[in-house]
């Protein structure tokens, strides 16, 4: 493994993360079906240029091992900033090693340099659903809400 530093894509590369879009969408059984990358591009592609996002990657190599995107919005009852997370991923292989919790720490301390309030995880259900709800309890986070789809 050669893993990279933790970098903040661009605008120009975000279409590297149509591997991690398609992995993730497959194992979660994402509500909306298929991972589009003109889509995704077309979206973040605003937010990262905006500078309302990052999106932070770690690399094995060429190959994007994790991800974790991110928007920093105001409250909509208080209007601080708050830093949400809007989708976080790794390849299957780095689990266990550390990565995802380096893209954790940058975007906690992202947050805390753009001055953020408070700071939103989430999770879908999966089977990794309460290692994560452990992380983020170890971390100082606490369950605020459930959410419902359909």
């Amino acid at each position: 493994m050669q893993l990279s530093p933790i970098e903040k894509l661009t605008v120009d590369n975000l279409h590297e993360l149509e591997e991690i879009g398609n992995e993730f969408t497959s194992e979660v059984n994402y509500l909306l079906g298929k991972f589009d990358i003109s889509e995704f591009v077309k979206i973040w592609g605003p937010v990262i240029g905006s500078g309302v996002g990052e999106v932070f990657v770690i690399r094995d190599g060429n190959r994007i091992a994790a991800a974790l995107g991110s928007a920093f919005v105001p409250d909509a009852f208080s209007g601080r900033l708050t830093a949400c997370e809007q989708w976080w991923y790794a390849h299957k292989e780095y689990r266990g090693a550390g990565i995802a919790c380096r893209l954790f720490d940058a975007f906690e301390s992202e947050s805390a340099k753009r001055g953020c309030k408070k700071i939103i995880m989430a999770h879908l259900i999966t089977p990794q659903a309460e290692k994560l709800e452990a992380l983020y309890t170890r971390r100082g986070y606490k369950a605020l809400e459930k959410t419902f789809g359909k």
